[in-house]
C-alpha cells in the first residue's frame, strides 16, 4: 500500500494538534490562576471594613479591602484623570489627597472621589465638596491601574494623567511617597457630582471555555484527518 499520500497530512496535523493541546492546556492553567486571584479578591472584598494602617508600607496587603479613615480634604490639590466616560459622556475621574487625622497617624491619602462631566472640570460648579473633618469609606488600589495599550502617557509638568500612578503624583503635590488609592465604592445620590460607586471589581472568567474550543479544534482536526484516511483507504480498496 503506497502512505506517500500520508507524508503532507501527518505533516501539518500532528503538529496543529499539539498547538493546540497546548493552548487547551495553557488555558486550564490559567482557568486555575484565575480562580485563585477571584478567590483571593472575592475574601478581600467581603471581609470587615478596617482602618487604613498609619504606615503606607503596611497596607502593601490591602489591595481591594474596604478600609475607612478620617481627614480633611484639600480639595485645591485635587487630580483631574482624563478620559473617564459615563454614559457615554466624557469626563474625568476626581483624586482629591485627604490630610488624615493626626489620631490616625497623620499623612495624606489620594482617594478617588467619582466621575464628573467635563463642564464641571472648575470645582464651583459641583455640588458636593465637603469642608472639614469627614470620614472615608472606600477600597483600597495598590499601583499603577487603569492602563492599556491606548492610553496616553501621564504628563506631570503640564499636570495631565490619564491613569493612576499615586507614586508620581505624590512626588508632583510634594506630598510623602505612596503607592495607594482609596475609591469611594458607595453610590452616589442621583444629582451629585462627583457620581461614585462606578468602579466594578469583578473579574471574568472564561479561559474554560477557551480550552474547550482549543481541544474541539484538536478534535475535530484529528476527526478531519480520520475521514480523509478513510476516504483514501476506501479508494486505494476499490481500484485493485
Amino acid at each position: 500500500m503506497n502512505k506517500h499520500y500520508l507524508i503532507w497530512p501527518l505533516a501539518f496535523t500532528v503538529p496543529a494538534v499539539a498547538i493546540l493541546l497546548v493552548m487547551g492546556f495553557w488555558q486550564l492553567d490559567r482557568l486555575t490562576w484565575k480562580e485563585g486571584l477571584i478567590e483571593t479578591r472575592t475574601a478581600a472584598l467581603t471581609a470587615d471594613p478596617l482602618l487604613l494602617p498609619q504606615d503606607i508600607r503596611q497596607s502593601a496587603d490591602l489591595d481591594f479591602y474596604r478600609v475607612f479613615l478620617t481627614g480633611r480634604f484639600l480639595h485645591g490639590r485635587e487630580i483631574l484623570i482624563q478620559n473617564r466616560n459615563h454614559n457615554g459622556v466624557r469626563g474625568l475621574h476626581v483624586l482629591t489627597p485627604l490630610q488624615r487625622v493626626s489620631a490616625e497617624g497623620g499623612g495624606t491619602i489620594f482617594v478617588n472621589r467619582g466621575w464628573i462631566p467635563l463642564k464641571m472640570q472648575d470645582r464651583g460648579k459641583r455640588n458636593n465638596q465637603p469642608e472639614g473633618s469627614v470620614r472615608v469609606a472606600g477600597i483600597v488600589r495598590i499601583g499603577v491601574v487603569s492602563r492599556n495599550a491606548f492610553t496616553p502617557a501621564n504628563d506631570p509638568g503640564k499636570n495631565l494623567w490619564y491613569d493612576y500612578d499615586p507614586e508620581n503624583m505624590a512626588r508632583y503635590l510634594g506630598f510623602e511617597s505612596q503607592s495607594l488609592i482609596v475609591e469611594i465604592d458607595q453610590p452616589s445620590p442621583p444629582g451629585i457630582f462627583p457620581v461614585t460607586g462606578l468602579s466594578h471589581y469583578e473579574l471574568k472568567n472564561n479561559h474554560l471555555s477557551y480550552a474547550l474550543t482549543w481541544f474541539s479544534l484538536a478534535a475535530g482536526l484529528v476527526l478531519i484527518f480520520g475521514l480523509f484516511l478513510r476516504q483514501r483507504l476506501r479508494e486505494q480498496a476499490r481500484s485493485r
